[in-house]
């Protein structure tokens, strides 16, 4: 380890400090800089130092085989998943090909790969190290990024190694880094001279001068020299690219070996493991046997360790593949998907390796394949699979088709920049109607998920036409996407006259699930009495339909007003998703789970429910879901008057979806203008709360913030004509919280309010929306108070000021102690519960304990790792001055009591 003091010392230390905290680090270089031999002696002190050490390497032609590096990193320790909670052992066991398949979505699995580390860092310290991350498949690279962000809190060290000129896929997680440069002239001369002393002058200075600082080179010049009796200068090789050199000298040594030995190291150039076992079966069918591989392990081109074949250098595997005929390639393919009949999808693979042109037996085989990889979660695994079927096959319909089926893999893998290519390629591949709806299915979802342009909705309406006749269901469905999309843009009334029209077309029965859906989405106040009984039919049975349905059952309750179930809906869908290990769906419906438990004034679950949605979609790369999930805590800490916090989430949402939907603005408006109420800034308020009104559905619910800021802002002209929009929609909905806003908003108008105010308060069902009914009371007690009936107001502005406090309206129980002093009675102000000292996640965490659950059903459910939910708690306990689980159900239900 010749000039490399500085960067030992960087990993010793990292080393040493493992019981302290966990740490990455990424070491850069060229090819032969010294990673390899750095990553060694990293090994050695780490093994003296009691660490266990886990290890993959990126192969450069196992990039399109997802997890290939996750069953290297992992197949010592895979006795250990039994530890893992349920969910989470399930969702690796079949990632890993050891379980029964259940399609678990890739941020449970990493969740699971997190867990296990952790689990097996227990019992002493643990090294990770992927070398060649450059190399890696890109499912193992987003999970060992994934650990690479939480590693503060474990006893963990990740080491990854990646080529200079390469792209880092690791480079996005804020690894520290450690660049390794070519090696000083002095270290370099010090270098040749301790491996051939008795090299001449002139040999020596042109080993210098070719390896150019590089040590592999410097090794393999002097050893090439050594070898060969090269003593002279002048036979050395021409002058040519560092890394071509380096790959010639390893090809020219690998010409020397015998024929047999060369077909053997192609063979395992070929593979996509380094399986001694597969190499011997695959040869077997060749002609081959492992003896033959005793020459190049003469040669020190490769080495057996245990049952796996290790190459000197990754240079050596690409030297050997590189220089190899095209058709001796075809033939170890071919070889290795006979012997691999055990492995269908590996076999899929290598004989389209072997695959010249079309050929629909491999086709299919590779989509059958891809089937298989979809029911263990690799849904990766299965896009690249139906992209090389697509290109196989012979038939334009079937190329379109698997293209197809690929974009929306590639959309449950998360992969947005191929989901638009693979869209593009399977729409010129063919006009099949069916095909062109299912694309738009697709694009649509992930446009909405990742805040992307979406296709214009007269377009997709056509689409779905163009579906109908082929396909009803396709079809349909197309048309009622085009429906719920009127709904969350804010479509004209022309495109949603247009929508409505094509599926009253259909010719479906008025009580059919997708009618009745659609035609709540597109026009809610015109339909209300059609579809509302339709919908409530529907709540007895929610458990029983799809997920999805149930999700739709909760969007198109809310769009009625009927609140109640709109929570059965979205909680229904949220927890099927959550128990299927859907994370992406369970992410989206638990955020619009979030805005209905604000609606009913629910803050503390609402602000839980919005924070976990947001770290599951900003953790899968949903930007629109985690922007709609930052809106709605921003509210949140508008309505507890923590300022502060509502910019930053405002902020956040900018920075996630800096074009967004009409939905998020309307919700981005409604959070600042009721910050700017909150805090006195009532020209502030009116603008932004009058924002909101431009959305058909906010618009409707914002009408209470809106006058009250008109009124303050002394601004009312056009207070009246609000009102009235949102009348006509409480009378067609009869929605008893739209009647009490309505009530409310025109008590504020005039002096002659008491009527209003009580009727706004004897609205039947607004109990459910305690947040509402605190502000319509104190509203009422700040006009008797002005009226000089005390007595009464004091009752109004103390029971306002009692909701507010139960849930933690700070800003809003204190105006109404303001009014309640002004009136001649002074109230202390409340103190602040233990229970706002925790986070959102160790209040979801405490509150899940506290119902007896243990810490991996807790991970279960919060898709986190059983250590990570101990940690949390071993922080809440101190805050909730208690000190263990047995103490934390009665320390909760005492503080909520408060």
């Amino acid at each position: 380890m010749l000039g490399r003091d500085a960067e030992l010392d960087v990993l010793r230390s990292v080393l040493a400090e493992v019981d302290r905290h966990g740490a990455a680090v990424a070491v850069h270089g060229e090819a032969g800089i010294g990673k390899t031999t750095l990553v060694d002696e990293l090994r050695r002190m780490a093994t003296a130092a009691g660490f266990r050490v886990l290890t993959c390497v990126g192969v450069q032609s196992e990039t399109r085989v997802g997890l290939a590096g996750l069953h290297q990193l992992l197949h010592v320790v895979v006795d250990r998943v039994d530890a893992l909670p349920q969910r989470q052992r399930a969702a690796l066991r079949s990632a890993l090909g050891i379980g029964p398949d259940t399609a678990p979505d890739r941020l449970l699995i990493s969740v699971a790969v997190l867990g296990l580390l952790e689990e097996v860092a227990q019992t002493r310290p643990l090294l990770l190290v992927i070398e060649d991350v450059q190399w890696m498949d890109q499912p193992t690279v987003n999970m060992i990024g994934f650990v690479a962000r939480r590693l503060a809190e474990t006893r963990i060290v990740l080491l990854t190694t990646c080529r200079t000129g390469e792209r880092d896929p690791l480079a996005p997680f804020g690894m520290r880094e450690i660049r390794l440069d070519r090696l000083p002239d002095a270290v370099a001369a010090e270098l040749v001279t301790g491996l051939n002393p008795a090299m001449s002058r002139e040999a020596r200075a042109r080993v210098l001068a070719e390896a150019e600082g590089n040590p592999l080179a410097l090794v393999e010049l002097t050893r090439g020299i050594e070898d060969r009796g090269l003593h002279d200068a002048t036979i050395l090789p021409d002058r040519l690219p560092l890394g071509v050199r380096l790959e010639n000298m390893f090809a020219g040594q690998v010409d020397a070996l015998p024929e047999p030995t060369r077909d053997l190291l192609l063979l395992a150039s070929v593979n996509t493991e380094s399986s001694l076992t597969e190499l011997a079966m695959a040869g077997a069918r060749l002609g081959l046997g492992l003896e033959q591989l005793v020459p190049a392990e003469d040669a020190g081109l490769v080495r057996s360790v245990g049952h796996r074949l290790e190459f000197r250098h990754p240079l050596v595997r690409s030297a050997i593949y590189g220089a190899a005929p095209f058709a001796r390639r075809v033939a170890m393919h071919r070889a290795l998907a006979e012997a691999l009949a055990d492995d269908p999808i590996r076999a899929a693979w290598h004989r389209a390796a072997a695959t010249v042109g079309r050929d629909e037996p491999v086709a299919a085989d590779l989509e059958a394949a891809a089937e298989r990889d979809r029911a263990r979660g690799a849904v990766g695994d299965a896009m690249r699979s139906l992209e090389r079927a697509a290109d196989l096959s012979p038939d334009p319909d079937q190329r379109g088709r698997r293209l197809g089926l690929a974009a929306e893999a590639a959309r449950q893998a998360g992969l947005t920049s191929a989901v638009d290519r693979l869209i593009a390629e399977a729409a010129r591949a063919s006009a099949d109607p069916v095909l062109h709806a299912n694309l738009v299915l697709t694009h649509i979802i992930m446009a909405t998920n990742a805040n992307l342009p979406m296709r214009g909705l007269v377009e997709t309406v056509a689409v779905g036409r163009a579906a109908v006749p082929h396909d009803l269901d396709v079809g349909a469905s197309t048309l009622v996407q085009a429906a719920f999309r009127c709904m969350t843009d804010g479509a004209a009334p022309a495109v949603r006259a247009q929508v409505e029209h094509e599926i009253r077309a259909l010719g479906l029965p008025a009580a059919d699930l997708r009618v009745v859906l659609a035609l709540a989405a597109l026009e809610p106040v015109r339909h209300a009495a059609l579809v509302t009984p339709a919908l409530q039919a529907m709540a007895a049975h929610l458990t029983a339909l799809p997920p999805i349905v149930a999700a739709g059952i909760g969007e198109a309750a809310e769009s009625l007003q009927v609140w109640d179930l709109a929570e059965q809906g979205w909680s229904t869908a949220a927890e099927a998703f959550r128990r299927d290990g859907a994370v992406a769906d369970h992410a989206m419906t638990l955020g619009r789970l979030s805005r209905v438990r604000l609606t009913a004034g629910r803050l503390s679950d609402a602000v839980s429910d919005a924070d976990q949605a947001g770290r599951l979609a900003e953790e899968l790369d949903l930007p629109a879901i985690a922007a709609h999930s930052a809106v709605i805590a921003a509210r949140v800490h508008a309505w507890r008057g923590e300022h502060t916090q509502a910019a930053a989430k405002l902020e956040r949402c900018r920075e996630l979806a800096p074009v967004p939907p009409a939905m998020i603005v309307a919700g981005r408006h409604w959070a600042a203008g009721l910050s700017a109420l909150a805090e006195g800034h009532h020209q502030d308020a009116l603008r932004d709360l009058e924002a909101v009104m431009v959305h058909p559905e906010a618009g409707l619910l914002v009408i209470g913030d809106l006058v009250e800021a008109s009124v303050r802002a002394r601004e009312t002209g056009r207070a009246a004509g609000w009102i009235d929009e949102v009348e006509a929609a409480a009378r067609a909905l009869d929605s008893s919280l739209l009647w009490m806003l309505v009530h409310r908003s025109r008590g504020l108008l005039t002096d002659q309010a008491e009527e209003h105010f009580k009727r706004a308060l004897a609205e039947p069902g607004i109990a459910g929306h305690p947040l509402e009914t605190a502000r319509t009371r104190l509203a009422f007690g700040e006009w008797l108070r002005r009226k000089r009936r005390i007595g009464e107001a004091r009752d109004e502005i103390t029971a306002a000021m009692r909701a507010f406090d139960a849930v933690g309206a700070r800003q809003w129980a204190e105006r109404a102690r303001t009014e309640l002093r002004a009136s001649g009675l002074v109230v202390q102000r409340r103190t602040e519960s233990r229970l706002a000292q925790l986070t959102s996640q160790e209040l979801q965490i405490a509150r899940l304990a506290a119902r007896g659950h243990t810490n991996k059903q807790v991970a279960d459910q919060l898709f986190l790792s059983h250590r990570t939910v101990s940690s949390h708690l071993y922080r809440i306990f101190p805050k909730l001055g208690i000190t263990g689980r047995a103490e934390l159900r009665d320390a909760l239900e005492a503080m909520q009591a408060e």
